[in-house]
């Protein structure tokens, strides 16, 4: 569990890139506490949007195929559309999210354009940026059964460090 698992690089409030040396420990754990607390499953189906690059992909991959459930993974030209994402979600019957509000208000901007509603959404996990009170309005209105969930975690603390569901 102290040995090193990944490196990320952060540039943080300095601007000065520097590389986070990160354990085994602090991701088994955030995997474990999120399965448990947000009754995870091997039926649900993750989405992965964030870049490869980017340190929620630990969370994205891992957390899913721990517990045997399916990670889908849209091409970058589908996240950056929003009609083709919207679609993308309700064609794979994408069931948990992690995502910025930026991201969100593309995935709803495209649901309209479709007339789509996302049924099958059980959780969007927000991070990277503050949900604002409209956004998590108008996701409600086409993900009516999903439960928003605010993170707050910095590279450092891998994850997540506090959390909160929106209600």
């Amino acid at each position: 569990p102290g040995k090193a698992a990944y490196i990320t690089f952060t540039s943080g409030s300095t601007g000065e890139p520097k590389g986070i040396v990160t354990t085994h420990a602090p991701l088994v754990h955030f995997i474990e506490w999120h399965t448990k607390r947000h009754s995870l499953s091997k039926d649900d189906c993750f989405s992965l949007l964030s870049g490869l690059g980017h340190d929620p992909v630990y969370r994205d991959v891992f957390t899913p195929l721990s517990i045997g459930a399916k990670v889908i993974i849209p091409a970058q030209s589908t996240v950056i559309d929003p009609s083709a994402l919207a679609t993308w979600i309700y064609k794979y019957q994408i069931s948990i999210i992690h995502l910025t509000p930026p991201l969100g208000k593309l995935i709803e901007t495209g649901t309209k354009l479709n007339d789509l509603k996302l049924n099958e959404l059980r959780y969007l996990f927000w991070g990277g940026d503050a949900l604002s009170n409209t956004l998590y309005e108008q996701m409600r209105a086409i993900a009516p059964s999903a439960i928003s969930v605010n993170f707050y975690g910095t590279t450092e603390t891998p994850q997540a460090m506090a959390y909160h569901p929106v209600d």
